[in-house]
């Protein structure tokens, strides 16, 4: 199991109007990195497998149609959706691998209506739902990115629920001032008031902290490793954070995954890395 929390930054400006305004800035998300199983013989009951296992991934889609005469094929639109999850990771993970193979390159005929977010987030729930059930391990996801139809329009979240005996679900989350923040996981019981307590003195609370004590509780758990951090922009891109601590967004972030762990690639590291 895990914990992720999905949330809207928002930042109070009582300079600039009249009446104070609240800018409505980035969705971020957040989860911690380790994988375990039960276990007798462990410490806290589990084992852990890992604690450096990302769990905030990209999704990168091309779309292409049919020429309306003759052969070949035309690029039409390309676009990142984000994929993160809790529960089971072998279902996840097959999910995500599928998905990705699966949304590469998808070709339509000539002239055809480009799909909507939320016909990605079907298909994503289909094949999530067919691991569920095949393996008999549920799980549950967020997805983000913003429409094919209007990418102007802003990042969506939608939450999906991918049940081992049951047909899959998913809604759309909507960010104002009631909801701030979403979580999956376990420990939501522990997280969610922290969390809500925090907005509620700070408009530009970082959720991030409360996450952060649960990962570093000494006894082992089902929480733990490393905070991975992703920031949603309003183009629907998404950004993953390895190794990027000094970010201020409603005050200092703690440190992310390790995008060290495995090296460089070539002359370049992973990660943004800002002079």
């Amino acid at each position: 199991m895990t914990s992720v929390i999905v949330w809207q930054d928002r930042e109070l400006d009582e300079t600039n109007f009249a009446t104070p305004y609240v800018w409505e800035r980035d969705i971020w998300i957040a989860a911690d990195s380790r994988i375990s199983t039960p276990s007798e013989g462990h410490r806290g009951g589990r084992r852990v497998l890992t604690d450096v296992a990302p769990k905030i991934l990209p999704i990168h889609f091309d779309l292409y149609e049919r020429p309306e005469h003759g052969p070949g094929i035309t690029h039409c639109y390309e676009g990142e959706l984000g994929f993160a999850y809790a529960g089971n990771t072998l279902p996840a993970n097959m999910t995500y691998s599928a998905v990705v193979s699966s949304l590469a390159r998808m070709t339509a005929e000539f002239d055809s209506e480009l799909p909507s977010l939320e016909d990605m987030v079907i298909f994503i729930a289909r094949v999530g739902g067919h691991y569920a059930r095949e393996t008999g391990a549920p799980f549950e996801a967020f997805v983000t990115g913003t429409c094919p139809r209007d990418p102007h329009g802003g990042a969506q979240v939608y939450h999906l629920t991918l049940w081992s005996k049951k047909p899959p679900g998913y809604h759309r989350l909507k960010f104002d001032a009631d909801h701030r923040m979403y979580l999956m996981g376990n420990r939501k019981d522990e997280l969610r008031p922290v969390c809500r307590a925090g907005f509620a003195a700070d408009i530009s609370y970082n959720p991030t902290r409360a996450l952060v004590q649960l990962i570093e509780e000494t006894e082992v758990g089902e929480i733990g490793g490393l905070l991975s951090l992703a920031r949603i922009d309003s183009a629907g891109g998404i950004t993953l954070f390895p190794g990027y601590g000094a970010a201020e967004s409603g005050g200092r972030l703690p440190v992310t995954f390790d995008g060290n762990q495995f090296g460089s690639i070539g002359a370049f590291e992973v990660g943004l890395h800002r002079g």
